[in-house]
């Protein structure tokens, strides 16, 4: 066994505490080495254990050594790696969180149908990308029957693409049927309804 190994030997309170010793770097790595030491040779009641021999190095060179070699190991890179990384996922929670409430925000000062419709739309597709990330037996349970969730969401878009289906050939026949207008501005509102350039 390496004496850059032997650290693991430590309890994992204990070489949590050397791995941000170390991480920290406000010791020099004998200062290190000697805690390393300390921490070894005791229970966890703290008692000193002096039949344990736990030793980094006959010098004070060869135990600071231990701790450099140690600093530059994979298992320690692994560690520092973990614990730099370890509010990854909550500062991505927050991120997200903070562009709904964004979101949400702006949809409340801007109160009329389009922002509703957008809120709508934006939940609707929301869960329909659940849906398709759902293995496919929980997918079948939650479209099954009238009371599956994913088939509410299917009906709810379907019945929002009748309704608007609806309104766009009422505003079509309102116009088309408007004696005012002439025939070129009857013409100009119907492709403004229908979306054509």
């Amino acid at each position: 066994m390496s004496k850059a190994s032997i650290l693991r030997q430590l309890n994992d309170a204990d070489l949590e505490e050397i791995h941000h010793r170390i991480r920290r770097d406000a010791d020099g790595d004998l200062e290190i080495a000697k805690e390393a030491e300390r921490r070894g040779q005791t229970t966890d009641g703290g008692r000193q254990t002096p039949a344990c021999k736990f030793s980094l190095g006959p010098t004070d060179a060869a135990k600071a050594m231990v701790i450099a070699r140690y600093r530059q190991g994979a298992e320690y890179r692994r560690w520092l790696n973990a614990w730099e990384n370890r509010d990854t996922d909550l500062r991505k929670a927050i991120e997200t969180q903070k562009q709904r409430f964004t979101f949400i925000s702006e949809l409340v000062h801007n109160t009329d149908k389009t922002g509703l419709e957008a809120v709508s739309n934006g939940l609707m597709a929301r869960l329909l990308t659940l849906a398709t990330e759902m293995p496919d037996e929980a997918l079948m349970d939650a479209a099954a029957g009238q009371h599956g969730w994913v088939a509410k969401v299917i009906r709810v878009v379907q019945e929002q693409g009748k309704a608007e289906r609806r309104n766009t050939g009422e505003k079509a026949l309102a116009v088309s049927q408007d004696k005012k207008l002439s025939s070129e501005e009857r013409q100009k509102r119907l492709k403004e309804i229908f979306g054509i350039p």
